[in-house]
């Protein structure tokens, strides 16, 4: 990040490239550093659940499968989603387990203070995925009062979700805990990334699971503001390409991109976790590897070079992803 004639911050991270059999074919760092897939895990949750039935039991809408794969900003369309899944599984907002925090949309949390409300379970940027996961132990006729516990029958089912979408044993994924409760998975960078090629680019997976991946991508595609909101990275590359790619961020400075047409993926890590970053480092990729149209790129201009803005909106530096210009011999 630069202030006026000076670089005033750097933001050091690793990238992993894989193809469709989910091989390493590039790279910037260490491509095998392990890391937290938080929230950019979404969309494999939400296809593990998908996979047992949900959506057609309950009669979900393509909105509604959206946001179980989002980390959503707390506007109405958001929470009235989130709302509409729990009533047609015949449970209330008593049911999530994913804590409270104030929306992370400005003129939503605003609003909520001027009309001197507080925030709910429901303004939680996960209350989506929490509502997807209800919803797959109402359909499989499972406890739901300790959905987020690790052995629970349906984390189980995400676990070995994620082994089939990663390419790894159990053994060798590290589960923690994430900000809402549920497991969150550790596991090297590359495959991380082969995980968004497989949900992308589905061809080789058990059918329903396949199914439902290729369900959630085109939910994404379809209904991009519930992933984020209009305005967001996630939102906007994800409008850009629709349906044509799947992508999701999680906490820390993880970001994933997997390829529908030919299963190419992408999974980047900011070491410091400064999701600042991200954008701009997603857009020099997509360029240097000849994915950003003259379309695509008009469409995401403003988060190819973000400008750093004081106060008073006066323009007093910019973020650039220096790293990646001259374009790194090694990466492909």
């Amino acid at each position: 990040m630069t202030r006026g004639p000076i670089i005033e911050s750097r933001h050091h991270g690793s990238i992993a490239i894989v193809d469709a059999k989910g091989d390493l074919v590039g790279g910037v760092g260490n491509p095998d550093r392990i890391v937290y897939l938080r929230s950019a895990a979404k969309p494999a949750q939400a296809a593990a659940a998908l996979a047992t039935g949900t959506a057609d039991a309950f009669g979900f809408t393509e909105a509604e499968i959206a946001v179980t794969c989002a980390s959503h900003r707390g506007q109405k369309r958001h929470t009235d989603a989130v709302r509409s899944i729990l009533d047609k599984i015949g449970l209330d907002e008593g049911a999530l387990l994913c804590g409270v925090h104030a929306p992370a949309d400005g003129p939503t949390a605003r609003q909520l203070t001027a009309a001197g409300k507080e925030a709910t379970v429901l303004h939680n940027n996960c209350s989506g995925k929490h509502a997807g996961m209800l919803a797959a132990c109402r359909h499989l006729g499972l406890d739901v009062a300790d959905y987020i516990e690790p052995e629970h029958p349906l984390q189980r089912r995400i676990l070995a979700a994620m082994t089939t979408l990663a390419g790894l044993s159990e053994a060798d994924i590290a589960i923690g805990r994430d900000g809402c409760g549920v497991p969150t998975f550790a596991m090297p960078l590359r495959h991380a990334a082969a995980i968004f090629s497989r949900l992308a680019h589905p061809d080789g997976l058990p059918d329903k699971l396949r199914e439902a991946a290729t369900r959630a991508r085109a939910a994404m595609g379809a209904h991009p503001e519930m992933v984020s909101a209009p305005g967001t990275f996630n939102t906007e590359l994800l409008r850009a390409y629709a349906p044509g790619l799947v992508a999701k961020g999680g906490a820390e400075g993880l970001f994933g991109i997997g390829f529908a047409n030919d299963g190419c993926a992408i999974a980047v890590k900011i070491d410091d976790g400064n999701a600042r970053a991200m954008p701009a480092v997603c857009i020099a990729l997509l360029r240097l590897m000849d994915r950003l149209d003259a379309d695509k790129e008009k469409a995401l201009s403003s988060f190819a070079r973000p400008p750093v803005k004081n106060c008073r909106e006066e323009i007093v530096g910019q973020i650039r992803p220096a790293a990646l210009d001259p374009w790194p011999a090694r990466v492909t």
